[in-house]
């Protein structure tokens, strides 16, 4: 009786769609562990592709995983102590990329001021920051107004 019921339809479409994610994620995994395998081989354009690849696969998760959790039919059928760890996780990994950006961020900063100390950032590499006449207006800025 269940099987026939439109529930019983229901969980099994969700169960498939559940596999084939689950299949899917597992087949990224590999492309990925293929690219950080190759990441000591890799030109400038690899390793900018590498990244990418790993920012695109990160931003289509997160979308996928909002959308999980914005299912209250998903949601109310999960059990805390998995919803627990789900969350820690979560937040952990959200902590971790915070981490990383900074780091990283901090250090490509330090990086361009020692080219800008050296003068040896390429001069369409400091416009390409500013609009045209952006630096006349603010030289004729009233210097208490700043």
């Amino acid at each position: 009786m269940f099987e026939s019921s439109i529930s019983g339809r229901s969980v099994r479409k969700l169960l498939r769609l559940i596999e084939r994610n689950l299949e899917a994620q597992k087949e990224m995994k590999k492309i990925l562990e293929e690219s950080l395998r190759s990441i000591d081989k890799g030109d400038r354009l690899s390793l900018l592709l590498s990244a990418q690849l790993a920012c695109m696969y990160i931003e289509q998760n997160l979308y996928e995983l909002e959308k999980w959790l914005q299912s209250s039919q998903i949601m109310s059928l999960m059990p805390k102590e998995l919803l627990k760890e789900f969350s820690e996780e979560i937040l952990k990994i959200a902590e971790e990329l915070i981490e990383f950006d900074i780091k990283h961020t901090s250090e490509y900063r330090d990086y361009m001021y020692k080219l800008l100390r050296e003068d040896k950032l390429p001069k369409i590499f400091l416009t390409s920051f500013t609009r045209p006449g952006e630096e006349r207006r603010e030289e004729r800025r009233i210097p208490y107004l700043v």
